[in-house]
């Protein structure tokens, strides 16, 4: 298994780099299967880890994240996209393939924007977190300080309209969330949201290979892409890191899909 030391070496990562992505990450409140509260820092394990740096710090501008599920990728997502929009002032896209892919990304956003004061500040005036956590269809958050994130659903019915106002906006970072199953021809289209951004935009792609051939082999082509940082998360780092148990593990090898969904192939 490639330990978080090996990704850092390979990327020639300082201590001084690494200190200021475990100090972001202590910023955050995750609670615990017992009820308790403990930094994300002492939260995240080394697979998370590496996942939030990725982001956060953006050492390539070409990412692609094969992971097995249920690891806690989309939180992860979520408290790396509020570190870029509340302090490093960027504008983030979330691409998911469903309404309800999007909301999950979108109520880890504002469960943790409460976490410290750092994040809340910048809302606008007269926003009232409670508010924003609310209203169940909020797709859109932008900050005082010009960082804001917007996700937006490839579903079928609204994808269109929803991708063309996006690529209007434009964002610094776009990231497609179960990007094994965004259709080709979205993806495409989303590509162009970091067109003319140079070295400036940056282009991440999360989850499975389900699929290998049109209309769905975006995301099988970009794992073989040299020209994209490949993070890859398979279950038995997870079991290693404690996020699965084996008797989990043991029971899943007889549900479909197990190759896919865990093994990663």
């Amino acid at each position: 298994m490639k330990t978080l030391h090996d990704f850092l070496n390979e990327l020639k990562i300082t201590k001084r780099e690494l200190d200021k992505a475990r100090q972001y990450a202590g910023l955050f409140k995750i609670q615990k299967p017992d009820g308790t509260y403990v930094k994300g820092s002492e939260a995240l394990v080394e697979g998370q880890l590496e996942i939030f740096y990725a982001l956060v710090f953006r050492p390539h501008n070409r990412i692609n994240i094969v992971s097995c599920t249920q690891y806690g990728k989309s939180l992860t997502v979520a408290l790396a996209c509020i570190i870029l929009t509340c302090i490093k002032r960027k504008k983030v896209a979330v691409l998911a393939p469903t309404d309800k892919k999007t909301k999950l990304i979108m109520r880890y956003f504002l469960e943790h924007l409460g976490d410290s004061s750092l994040f809340f500040v910048q809302l606008e005036a007269n926003t009232k977190l409670e508010r924003l956590r609310q209203e169940e269809r909020k797709e859109r958050i932008i900050l005082r300080n010009g960082g804001g994130i917007y996700t937006i659903s490839a579903q079928a019915g609204n994808s269109k309209k929803g991708i063309e106002a996006a690529i209007k906006k434009g964002a610094d970072i776009v990231i497609l969330d179960e990007a094994g199953l965004i259709p080709d021809e979205i993806e495409a289209t989303i590509f162009r949201m970091i067109a003319g951004r140079g070295e400036h935009g940056c282009y991440v792609k999360i989850g499975n290979t389900f699929y290998s051939e049109p209309p769905y082999e975006n995301f099988y082509k970009s794992t073989f892409d040299p020209r994209y940082l490949q993070i890859f998360i398979d279950y038995k780092q997870a079991l290693k890191e404690g996020r699965y148990t084996q008797d989990f593990i043991d029971d899943a090898r007889d549900k479909p899909m197990f190759d896919v969904l865990y093994e990663c192939r």
